[in-house]
């Protein structure tokens, strides 16, 4: 299977020093912002400068292994601070917890590798994740996702559209059906530059209009920022209203991301911890106001999609299918 080269890539390394493509200014403006520090870093992330599950947490890797000259004491602070910047997205726990186990047990050459190996082995999870979807796909389909899962938001070309970039560059003809995702607009901004860039045929739709195109869709093919043992998964939000209107349609629903994300320790997806952002995102759209001062607002990142609607789990060791009381990981 080829592999998929990209124009512009989510980090950069020059030397000791760590940029960021700012998600921010896409698609109207392509930046690469230096992190300075760890004030630098916690806001990338809470900002969505750089966002994602896998990419948020290879980033805080990079982050440290820039570090990794600090003190022991500055290097525990600063994996402290990052993981208070988002709470849901479980890639970003997991892998600070790992290298903070390493560091404290044996040492910072041990905790460096540690950092080398794990982004080495993500990027090619991204791959193998690619080569398992590619193997359930018709070489013509039409793919309805969900939010942006290329490679903005994780190592190599991403989680469930790593699938879709490889189906364009192995031969297939597919087109693709994407949701704009507010607040932030994350499809309409994020995943179309992804499919522009890679020249894979697309239509963005409101999100309200995903029963409408339903029925011409083949496949739903969206990520996973934290999956419960039982295969509950949190994704951006809309991905269970997703996922019930292709249940009503008969339509496969596919959760695509590596077994980093899987979190054994939550037995249910009620157990996640969801995000809520502020009102600022919804109640602007630019710089004009679009939402009266008066009025209420409710802004969840994230949603649980329960395991009943998945019809399997999409990782780099495989594809796990429901087995009617939840998916056996």
């Amino acid at each position: 299977m080829r592999r998929v080269v990209f124009k512009y890539p989510s980090l950069k390394i020059e030397g000791n020093d760590l940029y960021i493509l700012d998600q921010k200014e896409l698609p109207q403006r392509i930046v690469y912002k230096k992190i300075k520090g760890i004030d630098d870093a916690c806001e990338a992330i809470v900002s969505l400068r750089v966002r994602g599950a896998p990419l948020i947490g290879i980033f805080a890797l990079h982050f440290l292994k820039t570090r990794i000259n600090k003190s022991k004491e500055e290097i525990f602070e600063m994996i402290e601070r990052l993981k208070n910047t988002r709470p849901t997205a479980y890639n970003l726990f997991n892998y600070l917890e790992r290298f903070s186990l390493k560091l404290n047990l044996e040492g910072k050459r041990e905790a460096e590798f540690f950092i080398e190996r794990t982004i080495a082995e993500e990027e090619n999870n991204s791959f193998l994740m690619a080569e398992n979807g590619l193997k359930l796909l018709k070489e013509n389909s039409t793919i309805l996702t969900q939010c942006n899962t290329g490679y903005l938001a994780a190592p190599y070309a991403g989680t469930a559209l790593s699938i879709i970039h490889h189906a364009h560059i192995n031969g297939y003809k597919i087109r693709v059906y994407v949701p704009e995702v507010r607040p932030l607009m994350q499809g309409a901004r994020l995943t179309a530059f992804e499919l522009v860039s890679q020249g894979i045929e697309h239509t963005v739709i409101v999100d309200s209009a995903i029963s409408t195109v339903m029925e011409e869709v083949d496949y739903i093919l969206v990520g996973a920022d934290r999956i419960a043992k039982n295969g509950d998964s949190a994704n951006k939000i809309g991905t269970r209203n997703m996922a019930i209107i292709a249940r009503y349609f008969n339509k496969p629903f596919y959760v695509v991301a590596p077994t980093s994300t899987i979190d054994r320790s939550l037995k249910h997806g009620a157990d996640i911890k969801i995000e809520v952002r502020g009102r600022e995102e919804l109640a602007y759209c630019g710089e004009k106001k679009v939402i009266p001062d008066k009025s209420n607002v409710l802004n969840p990142a994230f949603d649980v999609t329960p395991f009943k609607l998945i019809t399997g789990i999409i990782t780099e060791k495989g594809v796990f299918y429901n087995n009617g009381s939840d998916f056996s990981f």
